[in-house]
Parts: structure tokens; C-alpha cells; sequence
């Protein structure tokens, strides 16, 4: 299942982080949603389900790590999913791709 559903990216975290909600995932390491809030900091994840309380504990004795990261991840939000940008992203995609057919035939 882990394999199955690694490459899944959960338009949900997206939805989550714009809100300026903090984004706690719970996940294996290679899950693509949790890979993409570690890489680019902007989430809370545990990798082991041993892990859950502990960190839950930390979080409380530090609940402005929520704020802190509620904030980079809106910050980021804005900055790299901007409407604009991404329709800019999608259509240089669109035209590398087809240019790359025209090469083709």
C-alpha cells in the first residue's frame, strides 16, 4: 500500500496551508505530501507512529512552533502557489510538451 499511494499529493494540504491552518502529516517518509512539507519546511510530520506522543508533548510545550509554521507555510503559500505563477508554470509546461511532439513527427 505504501508504494501504491507514495506518489498521492492531497490537494487538501494545499487547501490547508493557504488557510494559514498548520498541517500536521502523519505519514511514511516517502509519501509525497510529507515529503513536500519536510522539504520545504513549511509542516509538521512524524515518520513513526512511536513518535505521535512525544512529539504531540513537544508541540504543547512549545504551541508557537504552530504559529511559526502556520506562518512560513502561508508565506510560502503565497510566494510559490500564486494563481498567476502557476499558470505560468503549466503553460511552459504545455508548450515544452508540445514541442516536444511536433520534434517527434
Amino acid at each position: 500500500y505504501k508504494k501504491l499511494t507514495r506518489l498521492s499529493f492531497s490537494t487538501k494540504i494545499m487547501d490547508c496551508l493557504e488557510s494559514g491552518a498548520a498541517v500536521l502529516a502523519i505519514a511514511d517518509e516517502q509519501q509525497a505530501g510529507l515529503s513536500y512539507l519536510k522539504r520545504n519546511n513549511i509542516g509538521l510530520t512524524i515518520t513513526d507512529l512511536k513518535e505521535i506522543e512525544s512529539f504531540l508533548k513537544q508541540l504543547a510545550n512549545d504551541s508557537n512552533q504552530i504559529v511559526r509554521v502556520s506562518q512560513r507555510a502561508y508565506d510560502f503559500c503565497v510566494k510559490e502557489h500564486a494563481r498567476e505563477k502557476i499558470s505560468k508554470k503549466i503553460k511552459r509546461d504545455f508548450e515544452y510538451y508540445c514541442s516536444f511532439e511536433k520534434r517527434i513527427d
